[in-house]
């Protein structure tokens, strides 16, 4: 009986080791390599299953801003170009010049409006024609002049806190953003012009904005004005986020991988992910085929698939939302693959509320989360768009 019940102790033991060490999952489950000095993260078709890592995001609409709602037309609002929110949760509509309104719209947290400011015009602080980029963490509004060679940036209150002029010959068509250290990323279109060649490009400047640094490129190749060839057209996806101290950038040629530099332009890590293709849509055809023009519409080649995904959006805890072209579970949603902050694939979402999978680079296409909420611009069936706010529970 004695050696029956030391068996049965041993197997008991036995037992309570699986239980506690055989189900965990391990981190030596994450593919990871290096690659030329840097870490590369290897994510499969389905999420890793990560020990006290959140899984599952909820989602409960909270408010909108409705721009049919007589309020929000008085105040001026007619149409929103673009927004963004501060670390304190104000939200700030930007739109495009008219004569008679202001540039940029401030809301509070909870869609009070608080403020207006920007004006039109050639004058100190005034803005012909603006280009709106990310407001900064501290909370700054760098609103850049396409028509002059300027950088307005603005405090969250509306005042002027530094205009900075720059050589349009040297930066050519692109955007300015300030990082924390000094430099200035510049984002924009490139044409060259001995190979007709034009595509996205990614620049670090310093202070001084003298160039740096590339970080990165997409060549779209020849544009069809200047081949007879057949010409592949897909939504043209180019996408970089500044999150802290770090740089994430992505682009359709390179698949689905996103470079993540720090600020210095130096690359730190790869993160990468098996996907499943999404064939070409029929109203992406239509659109294409109805807006570029009957005289090059014999030149039109539409790829096989989709690129692998449309967008992506940081939260305030470093975790990625990679907009995907699969449908989700309503009309109007999208699958969106979701990334730990340190680029390890957790879970699959359906997300409400934004999209047009033409034009990435619309605000239409874009989400923001911050402070533990999801904003995104929706198109209702009249035309006229609300922001529409989300609060997120991660369990």
């Amino acid at each position: 009986m004695g050696s029956i019940a030391k068996l049965a102790g041993a197997f008991s033991t036995i037992f309570l080791l699986y239980l506690i060490f055989g189900c965990q999952d391990k981190e030596a489950d994450i593919e990871r390599f290096m690659e030329d000095g840097v870490e590369v993260v290897v994510n499969h078709i389905e999420p890793y299953k990560i020990k006290g890592e959140p899984s599952s995001l909820l989602l409960e609409e909270e408010f909108t801003i409705d721009t049919e709602r007589n309020e929000i037309a008085e105040i001026g609002v007619s149409d929103i170009e673009d927004f963004d929110i501060d670390s304190k949760g104000n939200i700030y509509f930007f739109q495009m010049l008219e004569s008679d309104k202001n540039l940029v719209y401030k809301f509070d947290e909870n869609a009070n409006f608080v403020s207006t400011f920007g004006k039109k015009g050639q004058g100190p602080g005034e803005i012909e024609f603006p280009r709106y980029q990310y407001i900064t963490p501290k909370g700054e509004i760098p609103i850049q002049d396409e028509n002059r060679p300027i950088l307005f940036i603005f405090d969250g209150n509306g005042d002027l806190i530094k205009e900075t002029k720059f050589d349009s010959e040297s930066s050519g068509y692109l955007t300015f953003f300030p990082l924390q250290n000094g430099n200035y990323l510049g984002h924009g279109l490139y044409f060259d012009r001995s190979t007709k060649h034009r595509g996205d490009l990614l620049t670090l400047f310093n202070s001084k904005f003298e160039k740096l640094k590339e970080l990165d490129r997409c060549d779209y190749g020849k544009a069809i004005t200047f081949t007879q060839q057949k010409k592949k057209f897909t939504p043209r996806v180019f996408i970089y986020q500044v999150s802290g101290k770090k740089i994430y950038v992505g682009h359709e040629n390179r698949g689905y991988e996103i470079l993540v530099y720090d600020l210095n332009a130096n690359l730190v890590k790869k993160i990468r992910k098996k996907y499943n293709p999404v064939s070409v849509p029929d109203d992406f055809k239509e659109y294409l085929r109805a807006n570029i023009g009957r005289r090059v519409e014999d030149r039109l080649d539409f790829p096989e698939n989709m690129p692998p995904f449309h967008y992506f959006f940081l939260d305030d805890e470093g975790r990625l939302y990679f907009k995907t072209y699969e449908k989700g579970d309503k009309p109007g949603d999208y699958i969106h693959d979701i990334f730990n902050s340190d680029g390890v694939f957790i879970t699959r979402e359906s997300i409400p509320g934004y999209g047009r999978r033409i034009y990435p680079w619309t605000a239409l296409n874009r989400a923001k989360a911050k402070n533990h909420r999801l904003y995104c611009i929706r198109e209702k069936t009249n035309g006229f768009k609300e922001l529409v706010v989300y609060k997120m529970m991660w369990e």
